[in-house]
C-alpha cells in the first residue's frame, strides 16, 4: 500500500470517529470510538448508523467537497444519527439497504446547503438535517408494514450483550439499575435516547466517557438535565403523554453547546443554560403539539431551534461581553476556557496598534489612569510623567527654578508612526506653583496613528515645536521640549490616547507596546503610577537566534527522548508552527520582530520540543540584563487529580496558576517553568538556553530529580 492511500485511508477513519465524537462537540477519536462501539449495543441499528455515516463521508470526499470539514466530522454526525434512526424503524433487508443509501444522499446534500445558508450568519446547523431526514424516514415508515413505531424501539434488533454463554442482557434491564435515584435513571436513559436505546446502561457508559473527556461538558450535561427534570416534575409531567425520556437528551445537548462549547464556560454561561430551559419547553410542548397531527416526534428540535437562535442573539451584540463566543475550539472546553482567559490579555495586544513611551530614558509615572488629582471621568486613561533622581528627588538643589528640575526641556518624540493633526503653541510656561486653567493644555501636539486612534501630547515649552500640522511622523523623531504650561504646577509631561483629533475629547485605555520596568519586560500593559519605566533597546544579536522559517528544518537530540527531526511549518489558518514527526507534536509560535513567543502546543510532554517550547515560552528581543514574566495555561498541568479538580471549578476560579519566568544574563537565557497549586510550588523546572555562532546551541534541562541537555545540531 502506497504512502498516498495510507493518508486517504487514515483521514477516512477519523472522519468517521469524529463523526461520532462530533454529537457531542468532540474532537477526540478515542471518544467517537467509544461511542460507535456504544452504537453497536444493537447491532442492527449501530450498523445502519455506521454504513450511513461511511458513505456520506466517502460521497463527500469523492466529490471533493472541503477536506477539513469532511474529515472534521462536520457531515457524519448528522448521518449517523439518521442510520440507526433507519435500523431502528425498518427491519434489516435489501429494501431497507437501499433505502438507506437514498437517505444518505439526502442528508449530504441538505448538510451541504445549511452548511453554506447557516455560516452566513456564523450559526450552526446542528442536527437540522438530521430531523429533516428523521421525519421523512417515518413518514415512509408510516407506510410500511414493518414500521414498529416509538414504542417499539429496537424492538426487532437483538442485542450484542444478549449473545454467548455468558449473557450481560441483565444490565440492559432497569431492574438491574433500581438502586438509582429515578431523576439519574432517566438522566441516564436520555443519553442512551440520542442513539435510539432506551437503557440505562448505555447511558452511564456514554456518562462516563463525557466525563472523562470533558468534566465541563459533563457538569453542564448534569445541570441542564436536572433543572430541566424538575421543571417538568413542577408543571405536572407528561403533558401531552411526553415521558421526559423522549426528549430529556435535548436540555442535556443545549446546555453542552451553549454552557461550554459555541461560548467560553463561565459563570454567565452556567446561568444561562438553566435560563433556557423553559424555553426549551415551549418549543418541545408546543412542536409536540403541532407534529402529533402529522404522527412525527419533535426530537431533537428544540435543542437545535434554541441554540443556533441563542447563538445568533449573541452574534447581533453591539458589544462583546459575558457570555463570550468562542470564534475557535479547542480539543475540549476546558482548554478552550484555559487558553482564552490566557491569551485575552497575553494576545490581545495583537491586533493593537504599537504605540511606545514618547520620551528617551527612565521617566516616572507620577499620575497614572483615574488619578488623585485630574485624570478622572472621560480623561481617566492619561499618564502624567516626570524623572527622578535616586532619591526620588524631581529637581537638583532646592527646585526653585523651573530649570532645577530633571524633565524640564527633556526631548518629547513620536510614540509611534503617524501623522501630525494639530499643534498648538505660544503659552508661557508657568511659575513653579501656579497654574493655567484658562489654556488647560498648555501647548500640545496631537498625531493620528489610525482612525480612531490619536496621541496627545501636552504641557509642552513654548516655541520649542520641530513638526507642524499634516507632517508625516515615524516613530521616535523630536516634537518638543517638555515644558511647564498649562494646567501644570511644575513640569512634567501628559500623555494620553484619544479617540478623536480634537484637544480634550474621551480617552480610550490603550496599552504601550512594549516597555522596561525595573528590569522587567512588560508587553501590552498600560504603566502604573510609581513605575519607573524607559523604552527598551532592541538586541539584533538575539533576534538572529530565533529567526525560524517556513521549510527550516532542524535536528535536536536529547539522552532522555534521542532524536528529533522538527520542520518549520504554517498551517491553515497562517500560523507558523514546529513540527515533531517522530512525536507528532507540535507547536505554534510567532516572531513579531521585537519578540519571540510560542502560542500552543499540543502533543506528549515526553518529548525535547516540549522542553523548548517551555523553556523559550517568550523572549522579547531587548537589549541588556533583563527579565519577564507570563503564565501557561492550565492544560500543562500534569497532575491529572488536580487537573480533573481544576476542570470541574474552571468557569468560576482557578486554583492553578502555571508560572514563566526568564531573564537574560550573560549571553544566556534562563528561564523557570513553576507549577503552583493553591500557591504552593509542587513542580519547577530550570532551563538554561545557550547560543552560538547566531543559533541555538544547546537547552539545559533541571528537574527535582534528574538533569539533561537538548542539543540542537543544526
Amino acid at each position: 500500500m502506497n504512502e498516498e492511500i495510507k493518508v486517504e485511508l487514515k483521514s477516512f477513519v477519523k472522519s468517521i470517529l469524529l463523526s461520532y465524537a462530533g454529537i457531542f462537540f468532540s474532537k477526540s477519536q478515542w471518544f467517537g470510538l467509544f461511542l460507535l462501539l456504544v452504537s453497536m449495543i444493537y447491532p442492527v441499528a449501530g450498523l445502519c448508523g455506521l454504513l450511513c455515516c461511511m458513505f456520506v463521508n466517502a460521497l463527500a470526499f469523492s466529490l471533493s467537497l472541503n477536506r477539513e470539514k469532511v474529515v472534521s466530522g462536520m457531515y457524519g454526525f448528522n448521518a449517523v444519527f439518521t442510520g440507526i434512526a433507519l435500523g431502528s424503524f425498518f427491519p434489516y433487508n435489501s429494501n431497507m439497504i437501499a433505502f438507506l443509501f437514498a437517505v444518505s444522499i439526502l442528508v449530504l446534500f441538505l448538510e451541504v446547503w445549511m452548511d453554506d445558508v447557516f455560516e452566513r450568519r456564523n450559526v450552526p446547523f446542528l442536527a437540522f438535517p438530521f430531523l429533516i431526514c428523521l421525519w421523512c424516514v417515518l413518514l415512509v415508515a408510516q407506510q410500511s408494514d414493518d414500521f414498529t413505531g416509538f414504542t417499539g424501539l429496537m424492538g426487532g434488533d437483538r442485542s450484542i450483550l444478549q449473545l454467548g454463554d455468558l449473557s450481560l442482557a441483565p444490565l440492559l434491564e432497569d431492574g438491574f439499575w433500581s438502586f438509582l435515584p429515578t431523576v439519574f435513571v432517566e438522566y441516564f436513559k436520555s443519553f442512551s435516547f440520542i442513539f435510539f436505546q432506551t437503557n440505562v446502561m448505555a447511558g452511564v457508559c456514554i456518562a462516563l466517557a463525557l466525563l472523562f473527556y470533558s468534566r465541563i461538558a459533563f457538569s453542564l450535561s448534569l445541570i441542564g438535565f436536572i433543572g430541566g427534570y424538575y421543571l417538568y416534575d413542577f408543571i405536572g409531567g407528561e403533558i401531552y403523554h411526553l415521558p421526559i425520556l423522549y426528549f430529556g437528551f435535548n436540555f442535556i445537548l443545549t446546555s453542552i453547546a451553549v454552557g461550554g462549547y459555541f461560548i467560553i464556560p463561565s459563570r454567565n454561561s452556567y446561568l444561562w443554560t438553566l435560563l433556557l430551559i423553559p424555553v426549551q419547553f415551549m418549543v418541545i410542548l408546543a412542536s409536540s403539539r403541532l407534529l402529533s397531527y402529522v404522527y412525527l416526534p419533535t426530537f431533537s428540535l428544540s435543542f437545535c431551534m434554541v441554540s443556533v437562535l441563542f447563538l445568533y442573539l449573541l452574534r447581533r451584540r453591539k458589544s462583546f461581553t459575558s457570555p463570550v463566543l468562542a470564534y475557535y475550539m479547542e480539543d475540549n472546553p476546558e482548554a478552550t476556557l484555559y487558553y482564552y482567559e490566557l491569551n485575552k490579555n497575553r494576545m490581545a495586544t495583537l491586533n493593537y496598534l504599537k504605540i511606545y513611551l514618547p520620551f528617551m530614558g527612565v521617566w516616572k509615572v507620577s499620575q497614572g489612569h483615574d488619578g488623585q488629582y485630574t485624570h478622572k471621568k472621560a480623561w481617566k486613561q492619561a499618564w502624567d510623567f516626570v524623572v527622578e533622581d535616586s532619591d526620588n528627588r524631581q529637581f537638583s538643589g532646592d527646585g526653585t527654578h523651573l530649570s532645577d528640575y530633571y524633565c524640564y526641556m527633556k526631548p518629547v518624540i513620536a510614540p509611534a508612526d503617524g501623522t501630525v493633526e494639530a499643534v498648538f503653541d505660544g503659552v508661557d510656561d508657568n511659575e513653579l506653583g501656579a497654574i493655567n486653567d484658562k489654556q488647560n493644555w498648555g501647548n500640545y501636539v496631537v498625531i493620528k496613528h489610525a482612525d480612531g486612534v490619536y496621541s496627545a501630547l501636552c504641557h509642552l515649552q513654548k516655541d520649542s515645536f520641530k513638526c507642524r500640522v499634516g507632517q508625516k511622523l515615524e516613530r521616535g523623531e523630536f516634537l518638543a521640549l517638555c515644558g511647564n504650561s498649562g494646567h501644570s504646577p511644575y513640569p512634567h509631561l501628559h500623555f494620553q490616547i484619544q479617540t478623536q483629533p480634537e484637544m480634550g475629547t474621551q480617552t480610550m485605555d490603550f496599552p504601550i507596546a512594549t516597555y522596561l520596568a525595573a528590569g522587567e519586560v512588560k508587553v501590552g500593559t498600560c504603566p502604573q503610577e510609581g513605575e519607573s519605566i524607559s523604552n527598551v533597546e532592541s538586541n539584533a544579536q538575539l533576534s538572529s537566534y530565533y529567526q525560524f522559517e517556513v521549510g527550516d528544518e532542524l535536528v535536536v537530540t536529547s539522552e532522555k527522548y534521542g532524536e528529533e527531526r522538527w520542520t518549520v511549518c504554517r498551517d491553515i489558518y497562517n500560523y507558523t508552527y514546529i513540527y515533531c514527526a517522530n512525536k507528532k507534536a507540535y507547536a505554534w509560535f510567532e516572531n513579531d520582530g521585537s519578540m519571540f513567543y510560542f502560542l500552543k502546543y499540543k502533543g506528549t510532554k515526553s518529548c525535547n520540543l516540549y522542553h523548548f517550547f517551555c523553556s523559550n515560552y517568550k523572549v522579547p528581543f531587548v537589549a541588556g540584563v533583563w527579565f519577564v514574566k507570563d503564565a501557561f495555561p492550565l492544560v500543562h498541568q500534569q497532575n491529572g487529580w488536580v487537573k480533573f479538580l481544576q476542570d470541574i471549578v474552571a468557569p468560576f476560579f482557578s486554583f492553578v496558576k502555571i508560572e514563566y519566568k526568564a531573564s537574560l544574563e550573560k549571553g544566556e537565557l534562563r528561564s523557570t517553568y513553576t507549577d503552583k497549586v493553591s500557591g504552593r510550588v509542587v513542580e519547577n523546572v530550570q532551563y538554561e538556553t545557550s547560543y552560538s555562532k547566531n543559533r541555538l546551541a544547546f537547552v539545559s534541562v533541571k528537574t527535582r530529580k534528574q538533569s539533561w541537555k537538548i542539543l540542537f545540531i543544526k
